[in-house]
């Protein structure tokens, strides 16, 4: 719907064709600019050049598009799943600025441009406007060898050739004898290329403030002087496996012998983050074909260097073990998803680390692909043993190098956090799997990386700060229900959101969905995030029903949907959602925001007094929300037996009663709560700070003595 309301504020069509099209959207679940085209409020000619005023972009026509020559190499910088998922098709390269114009109906959704972005491993990209139509029939043009995919969207044919599309204001091109080269060719060669027939870039004119005439409105790129094939710098790595060729018995002058080879890529010629995506995106290629191992390279990078920030390692320390996680499983795929956990209890797994502890190495050597020494060594020595009986060299204790350790340590994590194929055996929830690895530490693990991982999931402190090891340790964390009937597109969201804190479960129907918000006055959830269309109902309903229940009235919830329009997003608010997200969405960006809102949504339900319940948010959330808050009031803990207060100053906790007892026993006493309700009076404001300890301190003893007493 986007597109008709930029074009009715604009007074680009009138307001009955505005209700037209958006009546025809509502009911076909049509994009926008198509409904308008059909129905013939405006050609596509009309339509692009009022969205190019709208966005101060250029843009680009069916007509020009199939008229134009995109050179593999270009187009094959985003794979064809990902360009079909952002409605996106790359159209030109500029290699000197590492810049890459793309193609896209939606040039405002930063999101979509950014995950391009990164993907291609570009430093900028560059939108150009185009009808999603278009975008789509070039992809099939361009990466399926359609030539005909864009016939369907051609102008009628008229006895005289009608003049190249200009912009608005814009005067017609001077007439030239020379060719014009494409202006989305990027690639240039030591042969000239064959004329190509016109292309051009139409834009809406000049922008605001400049001193360009009309004919400034139409851009001209210039081809590049003469020189051997461009290879982009990011692609080489991910197209090591499968070089580019042309079809054809003899190689294409675009694809010269030099770039059938594989080209080495190490941390020396680009940054450590830059390496570190590119990896990404070769690692994510592979496991994408195991559903199980989807998504687990990249977690696991991701909690070793959490460890590794907690533990204050240094910046290269950091990037050699992101590496190291990044790479660790590539060429294990056999039946068995070894860890250092299976390898130190199984005979079977031992053998299979045994086998391939130094796959990785030889898979990126056959690959042309260099990485330090040091993060080989890592992955190498990741099945080793702390107790000195592990794989391949016997290593013991501090004779195994410590990103090893760590590694050995998140990898382990991961697996046990993530569902198994196997019906035996569930994924374990944060605790449970901290758990599990203080049973085998100082006989598999390193049982002081095993604490300061624990630190590293909770948040604050440093490696100085030690925590207790026991089976009983509770992680402070946000249990969240998401609500979707697509693995597919949820698989990667709950595996970051678990990284990130986050206690999930999953609904993939609205029954399902009903049962566990049901359960005990909202399950418990801090957070629910659901799509709005499932086989069994819409989501919209099941939304407007919690908000009856007075356990839902301010329940955090997130609508994340494919569903376009904007009735759904407006009844969506009215119902009090923290936002309406739109899919795609990169997963991070997802996370990011629903912790963002969560933190505010929970601080202003306990900062402005409102009562709550134990269960939804622990004393432990309550005491960090309020000092980051830095406020002051009198916290109120009741359960079914007794009443106790916990008094604030400036975010501070200054005094604790409970029962017959005062200070820091009573606070202690508190701490072990998980049912019972709270309500912060900040009107209040204590007379003197009688409790000096700091609340980091307080919380960690208070965890200590709940240890001791479940031992």
């Amino acid at each position: 719907m986007k597109a008709v309301e930029h074009l009715y504020k604009a007074n680009v069509i009138a307001k009955a064709d505005y209700h037209a099209v958006a009546y025809q959207v509502s009911k076909t679940n049509a994009r926008s600019e198509e409904v308008i085209i059909q129905t013939g409020v405006l050609d596509e000619a009309k339509l692009l050049t009022g969205l190019a005023a709208v966005y101060k972009a250029h843009f680009v026509t069916s007509e020009r598009l199939a008229a134009a020559e995109i050179p593999r190499p270009i187009v094959e910088l985003l794979p064809r799943a990902l360009a079909e998922k952002l409605l996106i098709l790359p159209v030109h390269f500029d290699a000197a600025k590492n810049l890459l114009s793309i193609g896209t109906p939606d040039p405002e959704i930063v999101s979509n441009l950014d995950e391009a972005r990164k993907a291609a491993g570009v430093k900028e990209i560059r939108a150009f406007i185009m009808r999603p139509a278009t975008v789509l029939a070039g992809i099939k043009k361009f990466y399926a060898g359609d030539a005909t995919a864009l016939t369907a969207l051609l102008p009628a044919p008229t006895a005289a050739p009608s003049p190249p599309a200009v912009s608005a204001g814009a005067a017609p091109p001077a007439t030239s004898t020379a060719p014009v080269v494409s202006a989305i060719s990027a690639v240039s060669t030591a042969a000239a290329p064959p004329p190509m027939r016109p292309f051009s870039f139409s834009s809406p004119g000049p922008e605001p403030g400049s001193d360009a005439g009309p004919a400034s409105g139409r851009i001209q790129v210039a081809p590049p002087a003469p020189s051997p094939m461009v290879t982009h710098p990011a692609s080489a790595a991910m197209k090591a496996a499968r070089p580019i060729a042309t079809p054809g018995p003899s190689p294409s002058p675009l694809t010269p012998a030099a770039a059938m080879q594989p080209l080495p890529v190490s941390l020396g010629t680009s940054s450590a983050h830059e390496t570190l995506e590119r990896f990404r995106n070769i690692v994510g290629l592979i496991e994408g074909g195991r559903q199980e191992l989807r998504g687990h390279s990249s977690q696991v990078a991701g909690l070793i260097l959490r460890l590794g920030e907690y533990m204050g390692l240094d910046q290269k320390t950091l990037d050699t073990l992101g590496l190291a996680a990044m790479v660790h499983d590539l060429g294990k795929l056999g039946p068995l998803h070894i860890n250092a956990r299976e390898v130190s209890t199984s005979p079977e797994h031992s053998d299979a680390a045994q086998k391939t502890y130094d796959a990785p190495a030889r898979v990126l050597e056959s690959l042309g692909l260099t990485v330090p020494r040091a993060a080989l060594d890592i992955v190498a020595a990741m099945y080793e043993r702390f107790d000195g009986k592990g794989t391949p060299n016997g290593l013991a204790g501090q004779r195994i190098p410590l990103g090893a350790r760590m590694l050995a340590v998140v990898d382990t994590y991961a697996d046990l956090i993530r569902a198994s194929r196997l019906p035996e055996r569930k994924a374990m929830t944060p605790q449970e799997a901290i758990a599990e690895l203080g049973k085998h530490g100082a006989k598999a693990f390193d049982q002081d990386l095993i604490d300061n991982f624990r630190g590293a999931l909770l948040g604050g402190g440093s490696k100085e700060t030690k925590k207790t090891s026991s089976s009983t340790w509770s992680i402070n964390i946000h249990p969240a229900l998401i609500i979707d009937a697509s693995p597919d597109e949820t698989n990667a969201l709950e595996f970051v959101m678990t990284d990130q804190g986050f206690d999930v479960k999953t609904a993939r129907t609205l029954e399902r969905a009903r049962e566990l918000l049901y359960a005990n006055d909202g399950g418990g959830f801090h957070l629910v995030i659901s799509e709005l269309d499932f086989p069994d109902g819409d989501g919209l309903t099941l939304l407007e029903e919690i908000r009856k229940e007075t356990w839902g009235k301010e329940l955090p919830w997130i609508v994340l949907t494919s569903r376009q329009g904007g009735r759904a997003a407006q009844k969506s608010y009215s119902h009090g959602v923290l936002d309406f997200m739109a899919k795609p969405m990169p997963t991070d960006l997802i996370v990011a925001k629903s912790k963002a809102l969560l933190d505010k949504a929970l601080k202003d339900r306990v900062v402005r007094g409102v009562s709550g319940s134990l269960q939804e948010m622990g004393l432990g959330d309550i005491v960090q929300v309020l000092f980051y808050g830095k406020k002051t009031g009198k916290l109120t803990i009741r359960t079914k037996t007794a009443q106790g207060e916990v008094h604030f100053l400036t975010g501070n906790i200054a005094n604790a009663t409970w029962g017959g007892q005062a200070g820091v026993d009573a606070f202690y006493a508190m701490v072990r709560f998980t049912e019972g309700n709270f309500a912060f009076d900040p009107s209040f404001e204590p007379k003197e700070r009688l409790i000096e300890e700091s609340n980091e301190a307080l919380l960690l003893e208070g965890m200590r003595r709940m240890d001791e007493e479940n031992q």
